[in-house]
């Protein structure tokens, strides 16, 4: 489950050399199916910048769809500081380098992925690996999931990002369930 939130957190980050390398070793490929660009790295950079950009960062088109989980909620500056609990209670912090904000949608899968890789690597933090999972899907990613649900089909996704989309909702889905039925079995 881990290298599934990375290659999420990879397809939704700005498009550069780490997607191109992705379409190179067909990893996207695999995790997303025969989609279009996929198997063309050149083509694939430039054209998934440009969607990236009409998609999540232009008001035009449509309704936005910032790709920041706290931009739905009551108050984003609680949201992100709740994150930022989250991180630090994990033993993370935010990359300096990168100077992104806690609630930028790659960055919650990044530390869902690193949590779901905690939980195979050290099961005596299983229990709580799974519960901050929990909330972190339930309170942040899921509602941001479903908002943006709404508007991404008004600014007429491309199949990669659409693709990309699906996958992600059916996963988080399921990893909430998965993460609420083994904490109700305890």
């Amino acid at each position: 489950m881990s290298r599934e939130y990375s290659l999420l957190a990879l397809a939704l980050s700005f498009p550069g050399e780490a997607l191109t390398a992705g379409c190179r070793s067909g990893s996207l490929a695999a995790a997303f199916g025969p989609i279009a660009g996929l198997h063309d790295p050149s083509a694939a950079s430039a054209a998934f910048g440009e969607e990236y950009i009409r998609l999540f960062e232009l008001p035009t088109g449509g309704p936005t769809c910032p790709l920041y989980t706290g931009v739905y909620s009551h108050s984003r500056r609680e949201a992100m500081e709740e994150l930022l609990r989250f991180y630090r209670h994990a033993g993370l912090g935010l990359s300096e380098a990168d100077r992104d904000l806690p609630d930028s949608v790659p960055t919650v899968l990044e530390f869902l992925g690193f949590l779901s890789w905690r939980e195979v690597a050290s099961p005596g933090t299983a229990e709580a690996s799974r519960r901050t999972a929990g909330d972190v899907l339930s309170r942040h990613l899921l509602p941001w999931l479903e908002e943006t649900g709404s508007r991404l089909p008004k600014r007429t996704p491309g199949p990669f990002y659409a693709a990309v989309f699906d996958a992600l909702g059916g996963f988080a889905s399921a990893e909430l369930e998965r993460t609420a039925g083994e904490l109700a079995v305890r």
